[in-house]
């Protein structure tokens, strides 16, 4: 069996600043080794692929924003998160304090990705 194992990396503009190395970073491939290039882990957000793509293709990330009706009449909006405790992708609606297992929710039918925690924040907001 054979999953692809990829990383993409969120550096916080208030500490890097707008000309700098900040914004979300995808398609690198050695420079996962933070530490080896001088960075402090908090000002950089390390995020999974989860082996997952969207309805459209869009590859599905922990701390993606996705839209999933779920049998709903209205579609819910989730975060995309790691669930060290359950060591797996759980999506988490903060509206409900509730959180399931991504494959399981994905086998019902595809989400689709909305954009992400740290560019899109307001996706989450008034749905806590």
């Amino acid at each position: 069996m054979s999953r692809e194992i990829k990383f993409r990396a969120w550096f916080d503009p208030s500490v890097w600043g707008q000309d700098s190395c900040s914004g979300m970073v995808e398609d690198y491939e050695h420079d996962i080794m933070f530490g080896v290039l001088g960075f402090d882990s908090a000002d950089v957000s390390v995020m999974q692929y989860t082996g997952l793509k969207d309805k459209k293709g869009v590859e599905i990330y922990e701390g993606d924003i996705v839209n999933k009706s779920m049998g709903l009449k209205t579609p819910e909006i989730y975060e995309v998160i790691f669930s060290d405790k359950a060591a797996k992708f759980c999506i988490r609606a903060p509206r409900y304090q509730w959180q399931g297992t991504l494959n399981k929710v994905y086998a019902v039918g595809p989400c689709e990705v909305l954009g992400n925690i740290h560019q899109n924040p307001e996706l989450l907001e008034n749905r806590e």
